[in-house]
């Protein structure tokens, strides 16, 4: 039997409300409820709040911090026991995490020149690790929705937070009446850091879309995937993230590598006159900055240097961690360990914020932990290809991580964790059947 992502081959829960199912609950606080809670806690024209304690607890996302920990405090209703967890974890998962964290503490506690800081970022990274077995403990209780249940979760919060964005930009007040007498349109996007965060984003869940309508069995219907596929793609475009396209690309080649067929040439077709749609949508929509182009269109040349200071960056950042190769210098000693010119919270790559922040001691646990879950959702997506546009949208955003801060913000990180547990939750379904 073909694949079916659209129809999906498991429908535990119909009858059940939305908040009897952990995984639409978690969908929706993921996709819905949190990135609208930001946009509203955090309402800015310029690249930072006024009040600083305002912009720390932005920096470190803390309401998606707090809502992590609201998650684990409802899995401990449902039965979560962190020892118990602990426990049932293979050996090598148990050995790699003891490290993990006995380098976030040496680090943090013995090596940094910014003890709070360091120890702020590790209690959060600490707090990733603890949500992870709680979601993982949530999903494995009750039957895993069909996937036409849990996308219509990711399209509502992708409009919603598209109009919410337009209305903001839209209503800007007058420039003078900003800090810097001006509007900063690249910093405007509410609830994000940067506009490079919200195209990161958006990649993201153009990448669920992306995959529903290429790879789904449709004898040639077009379907709401389609228009949130041309909306989401729009959205990427418009943020001009160019790490966000390539991400969206190497999904759909992964995609076709792992499940060795091309898509229909109608689908390929439909994915293609949509991508134009959406390109002459974002183009017409662009605020007046360059930061959201992906190209000047005045002289055909990109907006900014192909790695916009990246390589600076990643190469001081090595540079650093050589001082104190065993342990580095503390979680987020990016930020003041390393001074490339220009402002920063991250080094705009996953391994050498490992690597800066708890040394190689730290880093390789850390990167055996993450290609463990990464092995573990990719056998049991091609098992149950229906889970596949899932797993998609956490590969887009860990392939962003080699280009940006997904493995720094809990926005980001929490969504990973999500997704991952919700596609590998699904091989562990009772009498779950295998996709072909």
């Amino acid at each position: 039997m073909d694949m079916q992502l659209r129809s999906g081959a498991y429908s535990g829960g119909q009858a059940h409300s939305i908040v009897r199912e952990p995984a639409l609950v978690l969908v929706a606080l993921i996709a819905i409820v949190m990135p609208i809670v930001s946009a509203l806690v955090y309402p800015t024209y310029i690249h930072h709040m006024l009040s600083p304690q305002a912009e720390f607890s932005r920096l470190i996302e803390l309401p998606f911090v707090v809502s992590e920990v609201a998650v684990v405090l409802w899995a401990g209703r449902q039965g979560f026991d962190l020892s118990s967890a602990w426990r049932a974890l293979p050996r090598d998962i148990r050995i790699a995490a003891g490290v993990l964290m006995l380098a976030i503490g040496v680090s943090a506690l013995l090596i940094s020149n910014n003890f709070a800081y360091s120890l702020t970022h590790s209690l959060i990274v600490l707090i990733h690790l603890v949500f992870a077995l709680a979601v993982y403990h949530l999903l494995a209780r009750r039957s895993i929705p069909a996937p036409d249940r849990i996308a219509p979760l990711i399209a509502v919060g992708a409009i919603v937070l598209v109009l919410y964005t337009a209305w903001w930009l839209l209503t800007a007040p007058p420039p003078e009446t900003q800090l810097y007498g001006k509007i900063e349109w690249h910093a405007a996007l509410p609830g994000f850091i940067s506009v490079r965060h919200f195209g990161a984003w958006y990649a993201g869940l153009s990448s669920v879309f992306a995959l529903r309508i290429l790879f789904a069995e449709r004898d040639g219907r077009i379907g709401w995937d389609h228009l949130f596929y041309c909306l989401t793609a729009a959205a990427l475009v418009w943020s001009g993230t160019r790490a966000g396209v390539l991400a969206l690309m190497a999904v759909v080649g992964i995609a076709m590598l792992s499940l060795r067929r091309i898509p229909p040439a109608r689908n390929i077709g439909h994915a293609a006159i949509l991508t134009g749609f959406a390109l002459c949508l974002a183009w017409i929509a662009i605020p007046p900055d360059d930061s959201f182009r992906l190209w000047n269109l005045n002289d055909g040349r990109l907006t900014e240097s192909i790695d916009a200071g990246r390589f600076l960056a990643w190469k001081l950042g090595i540079e650093r961690w050589t001082d104190s190769p065993l342990f580095g210098w503390g979680t987020g000693s990016f930020l003041w360990e390393v001074d490339p010119g220009f402002p920063h919270t991250q080094p705009h790559n996953v391994i050498v914020q490992f690597l800066i922040s708890w040394g190689i001691i730290g880093a390789i646990p850390a990167f055996w932990l993450l290609g463990r879950a990464i092995r573990a959702a990719h056998t049991s997506a091609l098992a149950h290809r229906e889970m596949l546009p899932f797993l998609g949208m956490a590969y887009a955003l860990l392939l962003q991580s080699l280009l940006e801060g997904m493995l720094h913000y809990p926005r980001f990180i929490g969504a990973i964790i999500v997704l991952l547990a919700l596609v590998i939750a699904r091989a562990h379904q009772p009498g779950a059947a295998t996709t072909h």
